[in-house]
């Protein structure tokens, strides 16, 4: 962990070891049991709350793309390394994107890959009205806000069972769970 990260894990063990009862919010399932698991306390005070999203922009419909050509895949993160990125080439979102423009170049790929950068939510949810699936092969997410804008947009999602949103997917309905973000075979 970086030293930020170090400090928010030793604030939040102090907070978390208190006397006093305190209630927990977690975003999914997976989230309350590592958070049981890492810090025991009753049951009942940590709670899975989770995430929603804005149903008047992220709604299915398709929106006709004059550039498209062929299968058109969505990746939409920050973080691109945690999120999978070096499993798969197609970006929407900030971070730091120097490595994988050249690994894209490397590949040969780089004219078939947009680094979009940071998008507005209007046109997100319009960007995944135009795309045939997300692909989002994180490797540690509670629950993954993106992959939940994509199934409310009727896009079919690829992820995986890191990614607490796995919860609220039936795989082979809502897209597809793989076990493994690095199984490229699989992805």
């Amino acid at each position: 962990l970086n030293l930020q990260r170090q400090r928010w894990r030793t604030a939040q063990e102090k907070l978390l070891a208190r006397e006093a009862r305190l209630d927990v919010r977690t975003l999914s399932a997976a989230a309350r049991s590592e958070m049981l698991h890492l810090f025991p306390r009753p049951a009942e005070s940590v709670v899975t709350i989770p995430s929603g999203v804005d149903l008047t922009v992220f709604r299915p419909g398709s929106i006709a793309d004059p550039q498209a050509e062929g299968l058109r895949l969505l990746f939409v993160g920050h973080n691109f390394r945690l999120k999978g990125l070096h499993c798969l080439l197609a970006v929407a979102g900030g971070g730091a994107n120097g490595a994988f423009k050249a690994l894209a170049r490397r590949l040969g790929l780089a004219s078939r890959v947009r680094f979009l950068g940071p998008v507005a939510a209007e046109e997100l949810g319009a960007l995944y009205r135009r795309s045939d699936a997300l692909v989002h092969p994180t490797f540690a997410d509670h629950c993954s806000l993106v992959v939940l804008e994509a199934l409310a947009s009727g896009l079919p999602v690829i992820t995986t069972r890191r990614n607490g949103a796995a919860e609220r997917m039936e795989s082979g309905r809502h897209g597809f769970i793989l076990e493994d973000p690095r199984d490229i075979e699989a992805l």
